[in-house]
């Protein structure tokens, strides 16, 4: 009987130990995502003063913040400029392959550099289920005006 009770003091302990290294390993985790939402946070706060320093001293910034504020000049003109040839070429029967980015004719099926396809697959489905959906309306509409005629003669007078 000795032996049971020694083996069933032994399973309560490391059941315990192990109870406790999960609270431990729990707690941890928590800290470590507090730590994460907190950290997350303070970048959010970084960016947002950046933004509002550069907004409020578009030209008269502080030298230190030069070469950053050069850069991000040169990337908003970089994105104007992606803008405009993205609009000139869509108005001039052209666009760009969405996996390599080859200028190719805005008919073309697909790629000629890579092969990838250009068509959007769900224009054709899209204009064809809009038309059932219209002629299902009037049948619905229709449906609705006797619900209606019906409902006051069901009314006690």
């Amino acid at each position: 009987m000795a032996f049971f009770e020694d083996l069933g003091r032994t399973l309560s302990e490391i059941g315990q130990t192990a109870a406790t290294k999960t609270k431990e390993m729990s707690d941890n985790i928590k800290t470590n995502n507090q730590i994460n939402a907190e950290e997350k946070n303070i970048n959010t706060l970084y960016t947002q003063i950046g933004s509002l320093y550069v907004s409020l001293h578009p030209n008269d910034y502080e030298p230190d913040f030069e070469k950053l504020i050069t850069d991000l000049n040169n990337a908003k003109q970089r994105v104007e400029l992606l803008k405009a040839r993205s609009n000139t070429e869509s108005n001039t029967g052209f666009c760009f392959c969405t996996n390599c980015g080859t200028k190719v004719s805005a008919d073309a099926a697909f790629c000629p550099s890579c092969g990838t396809s250009l068509q959007a697959p769900a224009q054709q489905p899209a204009q064809e289920q809009t038309q059932p959906v219209q002629e299902q309306a009037q049948p619905a509409q229709e449906q609705a005006q006797p619900v209606q005629e019906q409902a006051p003669a069901n009314t006690p007078e």
